[in-house]
């Protein structure tokens, strides 16, 4: 075996390690958490004034079997682990991240629509309701006190849900909000792993995705709606960090993402285009296994009426939902203001401009691919890690409904794009870009509700940049970092 080789073998199993460690860490706060709440939990205590009773209590149980576990985790890794030795930069960023983000589950919010749509769905399906029927929903929902609410995912989700039927509301809404915490801690290490991959140094990576996360209006809003994007997102990084060493991983990793979110399914199209027939074996395989395992705790016919639903579902985008940054709200919204109702006009726009988005970013894919502009096409992964950045992309924008939320799927493609910048110019704009989608707030006035659909539109142009700069240029994240070494060097003299 070649240098070349054992170090990649290395870092494998250095990803597995980082990865195992973080799912270790994750079990053993569920069981400290659920040990102090049998040993300490005062009915009397925790319902007096200052205390918010059952939910106030558990969250303070986590908080402290969180930062109990993490402090064993961080001495593990630092003193004992010889991973956490290399990595220890990722050590200390992950660690803030988690002390940080816990303020996100403590806040005291409402149980968002989107969980109730969730959880309904898991109640219907343990009482044996055809959940992707809106009437049968309607009906059944009145026993909640709830209006329509709508499920538009494959059944695993509601099958998962529909066995904690013995919890009661807010013990699911408490389970959902921890696990959601841990999703966003396993997106951390994958984030910052698949940086690796795409050959940036270490320190950068880490301190790139602990800022990346903890300001981010996607992110934060994934956790107040208790969303299921950072488990989605989560999953399609483990689908490349996996591809080359355990491929079954791999197709197992974006089978799931694809039944906890459909568009995942497109990035589906970079293995056909490989020609990878093991790996598109191995998920054909992990779908037939979801599929079975779900069948056995519901019924296999949520299956049927989930596909039923696919074909016939047409989604009609309403223009007063201005958070909507979708191409079919674009042209939803505009005609809205300019009172022209003709229905036909609006569905030929929508596919007229939503094709032509789509056929320049596959042009894009193909250039970005046959140039290397991401990994250079020696790599042996070349064509996956050039064409998984603007396949997200596609993914992302390819819905009639695209909220806020659904823009944490983008956060790599900026990344990565932002690390091969050479103009001053391209990088300015992609910052730009990166501003505009996460860090500046949702608007609900229209254009400016469309900011985010127009910075998509910005950054697939910024990427035909890229594609004409001189690659013997530096890039000017290499500009940047080498100007940062000699300020730090003569205020050093």
């Amino acid at each position: 075996m070649n240098s070349k080789a054992m170090a990649r073998t290395e870092h494998t199993r250095q990803e597995f390690a980082i990865i195992a460690s973080i799912a270790v860490w994750a079990v053993a706060c569920l069981i400290t958490y659920k040990g102090l709440s049998l040993l300490l939990y005062q009915p009397k205590f925790h319902s007096l004034s200052g205390g918010a009773g059952f939910r106030d209590a558990e969250f303070r149980f986590f908080t402290l079997a969180t930062i109990f576990c993490l402090g064993a985790w961080f001495w593990l890794s630092l003193g004992k682990w010889q991973w956490g030795k290399e990595h220890r930069s990722f050590v200390i960023a992950w660690s803030i991240l988690a002390i940080a983000s816990l303020g996100f589950i403590r806040e005291v919010h409402p149980q968002s629509w989107d969980f109730m749509c969730y959880y309904l769905a898991g109640r219907g399906m343990a009482a044996g309701v055809n959940i992707y029927d809106p009437a049968a929903v309607t009906m059944f929902n009145a026993g909640y006190d709830s209006g329509i609410t709508y499920y538009t995912y494959t059944p695993l989700l509601a099958a998962i849900l529909g066995q904690l039927e013995p919890l009661s509301r807010e013990q699911v809404f408490t389970l959902f909000s921890f696990l959601n915490y841990f999703a966003l801690l396993l997106c951390g290490a994958s984030l910052y792993l698949a940086l690796l991959r795409y050959r940036s140094p270490r320190s950068a990576s880490a301190l790139v995705m602990l800022i990346a996360l903890l300001i981010n209006v996607p992110v934060t809003r994934t956790l107040l709606n208790s969303q299921v994007n950072l488990w989605v997102l989560t999953f399609m990084l483990l689908t490349v960090l996996f591809y080359r060493s355990v491929p079954f991983l791999s197709a197992l990793s974006l089978a799931l993402a694809a039944n906890f979110k459909v568009t995942p399914i497109l990035i589906v199209g970079l293995f056909v285009l490989k020609r990878d027939w093991k790996w598109l074996s191995f998920f054909a395989f992990s779908q037939l296994l979801i599929v079975t395992c779900t069948a056995l705790t519901c019924a296999f016919d949520y299956w049927m009426y989930f596909a039923s639903f696919a074909l016939r579902s047409s989604v009609i985008v309403d223009p007063t939902h201005m958070r909507n940054s979708s191409f079919d709200a674009l042209v939803a919204h505009t005609l809205y203001i300019l009172d022209i109702k003709l229905p036909v006009l609006q569905e030929w726009l929508v596919v007229v401009i939503k094709m032509g988005f789509v056929l320049w970013v596959s042009k894009l894919i193909w250039d970005v691919v046959r140039q290397g502009t991401f990994v250079t096409r020696d790599d042996k992964d070349a064509l996956l890690l050039n064409g998984f950045p603007l396949f997200l992309v596609v993914m992302a924008m390819a819905p009639p409904l695209v909220w806020p939320h659904h823009f944490v799927f983008l956060l790599l493609p900026l990344l990565v794009t932002l690390k091969v910048a050479r103009e001053k110019w391209t990088f300015k704009l992609l910052l730009l870009i990166y501003g505009s989608l996460f860090l500046v707030p949702v608007f609900d006035v229209y254009p400016l509700s469309l900011h985010r659909l127009v910075s998509m539109v910005l950054y697939a142009y910024s990427v035909s940049l890229i594609l004409k700069e001189d690659t013997a240029k530096p890039t000017a994240m290499e500009r940047l970092t080498g100007l940062l070494r000699s300020s730090k060097a003569l205020s050093s003299r």
